[in-house]
């Protein structure tokens, strides 16, 4: 993951554990002793591998179509951009008209 994510130049940052309890993986419920934060930005590559499209910004969905594991794992600034996303959110239907023109 390092060598793609150098690769692409995505800033990120290991977080040590947070103190009280430690969180858990919403999918495994295994706990979790440290964090990444990165930025956020979706990479389109086509097919051999050249990047053709970035959408930058945090994604957008709706509250209805996250798992709830997901959404119990979100903290409370995570259920806030669901109700008030960012400006620069890009949504669904945005990605899969990228992957439309990359695809051509």
């Amino acid at each position: 993951m390092k060598a793609l994510w150098d690769y692409l130049g995505v800033w990120r940052s290991t977080v040590g554990e947070p103190p009280g309890p430690a969180p858990r993986n919403w999918r495994t419920g295994e706990p979790l002793s440290y964090d990444v934060q990165h930025s956020d930005e979706v990479f389109f590559l086509d097919r051999r591998g050249h990047e053709r499209f970035v959408l930058e910004g945090p994604p957008y969905a709706a509250r209805a179509s996250l798992p709830q594991a997901l959404y119990d794992f979100m903290d409370s600034q995570g259920h806030r951009n669901l109700s008030s996303p960012s400006s620069s959110a890009w949504t669904e239907a945005q990605a899969r008209q990228v992957l439309g023109w990359v695809r051509q």
